[in-house]
């Protein structure tokens, strides 16, 4: 837990850092990157879960790869366009994106799981202020930021969704039914 909040943490200030590298790449390289973590524990774990995989999980695993690596796309160029704050408070409320797409879905939630949304959605408001005021390539960065947490909600209940022979991912009961 504390490696993934230290990395979420650390990600727009490093993208910040190096202006030079192009997103694409930086993205490409993320991807990678978080493949080599995630592959080898699990092929420690049980060196034949790739192969019992049936289709609809391949599927699934598909579309959340696709949905991460844009979400890392439009989150890298959220922090080259906004400011760094912005662009990481707009992209972490991929929960509030999870219980949207839920809702469209038809899946109920509790009282306590809006309020927890709005009292999210304030804090982002307060910490960007959306930018106003900060000309027009700061707000298209706010918007790349909302559309990273959209892909963000995606790719998390793509995930959520693979089914088949893969545990999914433990979710809090609140947030994913």
């Amino acid at each position: 837990m504390i490696v993934g909040v230290l990395g979420v943490s650390a990600s727009g200030p490093l993208i910040a850092a190096f202006p030079g590298v192009p997103v694409l790449a930086m993205a490409l390289w993320r991807n990678f990157g978080a493949t080599a973590v995630l592959v080898a524990p699990t092929l420690h774990r049980d060196p034949t879960s790739f192969r019992r995989m049936g289709r609809r999980e391949w599927a699934f695993c598909s579309i959340a790869g696709v949905c991460l690596a844009l979400h890392f796309v439009c989150f890298m160029y959220a922090v080259r366009m906004t400011s760094v704050a912005a662009a990481t408070a707009l992209v972490c409320i991929q929960g509030v994106w999870i219980v949207v797409f839920q809702r469209l879905r038809g899946v109920s939630y509790t009282r306590m799981v809006f309020l927890g949304i709005a009292l999210s959605i304030t804090g982002v408001v307060i910490i960007t202020g959306f930018d106003l005021g900060q000309g027009r390539e700061a707000i298209l960065g706010d918007l790349l930021a909302i559309l990273g947490g959209m892909l963000a909600g995606a790719y998390t209940l793509a995930g959520r969704w693979r089914g088949g022979q893969c545990q999914p991912v433990p979710m809090h009961r609140s947030a994913m039914p």
